[in-house]
């Protein structure tokens, strides 16, 4: 698992990169993202909260868990 990127970080103030396509190491970044926001517990991450500086988030704000949507 991945580590969480603190407040003040230069991270979390530089803008993030397009992600051009959909590749498998996007893919696994995305379920390592699941992984951190389940476990903290929330209901979104973006990739630039653990330090990778790409336009990707993951969201799920649903009662039961498990409908994550991947942007």
């Amino acid at each position: 698992m991945r580590t969480v990127v603190s407040w003040p970080h230069a991270a979390l103030r530089t803008p993030a990169a397009d992600v051009p396509e959909i590749t498998d190491e996007v893919r696994a970044l995305w379920e390592d993202m699941v992984d951190v926001m389940e476990a903290m517990p929330g209901v979104g991450l973006a990739a630039v909260q653990l330090g990778v500086p790409l336009r990707l988030a993951v969201v799920d704000a649903s009662t039961a868990r498990g409908q994550v949507v991947r942007m």
